[in-house]
This record gives C-alpha cells, sequence and structure tokens, in this order.
C-alpha cells in the first residue's frame, strides 16, 4: 500500500505561493509513494493505481516522475489519455515516436530520446578514432573486421524499433 507524505515546508512551492502560486492559484503538492519491491514484480499493475489515483482519487494537472521503474508504457499512456501532463526525470528509454505519440502530454527530461542520443557515427568525426582503437586492440594492428558496439536496452518496443 502506498504511502501519501504531507510535508509542509517545501520552499519552492512556499515561494511560488507567496508570490501569487502558479497563473494566479496556489500550488498543492499530492505525493504517492511506492515500494520498490511492487515495481520491480508488476510494474504495468502500478502504474495503473498510480494513473487512477493522479486522474481520478486526487486529480492533478501534471505528475513529475523520477522513479524509472514506473516510467512504463502503460503509465505514460494512462497519463496522456487523461490529459495529465508527464514530466519524466527517469532514466526510461525514449524515442521520437514515444514523444509524438503521447504529446503535448509528455517530456523526458532528463535524457535524450534514442534518435537523438544513438545516430550512426560518420566516419569523419572524432568517434572515428575509437573505431580505429578497436580495430587494434587484440592484434595490435588496424583489421578490417566489423566494429561491434554493445548497447544495453529493454525488451519493449523501443528496442525493437533500435534493432531495425
Amino acid at each position: 500500500m502506498p504511502v501519501i507524505r504531507k510535508v509542509k515546508r517545501m520552499p519552492s512551492v512556499n515561494q511560488l505561493n507567496k508570490r501569487g502560486g502558479l497563473f494566479g492559484r496556489q500550488i498543492k503538492i499530492v505525493f504517492r509513494d511506492h515500494s520498490s519491491s511492487a515495481l520491480s514484480q508488476d510494474a504495468d499493475t502500478v502504474g495503473a493505481a498510480t494513473c487512477h489515483y493522479f486522474t481520478e482519487d486526487r486529480p492533478v494537472v501534471a505528475v513529475l516522475n523520477p522513479a524509472t521503474q514506473l516510467d512504463v508504457p502503460s503509465f505514460r499512456a494512462c497519463l496522456a489519455n487523461a490529459h495529465v501532463f508527464l514530466w519524466s526525470a527517469s532514466v526510461q528509454a525514449t524515442d521520437a515516436k514515444v514523444e509524438q505519440q503521447l504529446a503535448p502530454d509528455f517530456i523526458q527530461a532528463v535524457v535524450p530520446t534514442w534518435d537523438a542520443l544513438a545516430p550512426v557515427p560518420d566516419p569523419r568525426s572524432s568517434s572515428a578514432g575509437l573505431v580505429q582503437r578497436a580495430g587494434t586492440r587484440r592484434t595490435g594492428r588496424p583489421g578490417n573486421a566489423p566494429v561491434k558496439l554493445g548497447i544495453l536496452t529493454a525488451s519493449d518496443d523501443i528496442a525493437a524499433r533500435l534493432a531495425m
């Protein structure tokens, strides 16, 4: 069962409220905590319950989510369908397709999309030195075998699009 924390002192929110709030309205923060074990066992179920909480039980206009385990496609889609803005501060992988599907109700604030993060290196760029060093590691001489790069991803649609 989630623990709801009430925070009396939040300096940034208190400062905004003293200055008239946001668009003339006072700001109230609604917290919801989750156990790590529940998230690791079934993030989709926890995500559905969390979406329901923020859209039905304690409606909010936006959610800040720093929990990577909770940043699953079903959670994102549920909030977007309810037009609750999701500011993701997790390190979960996304790509331009995810951002387009959830627009305008989603922003990935911590890491760039995979499309922007992992473009094919231009052999004329400074990354060419990495490729040249990789060919000499084992034999000490330049090689002509393919250069292999390792990328860790989750088993999801984004990883499948990366593999294409």
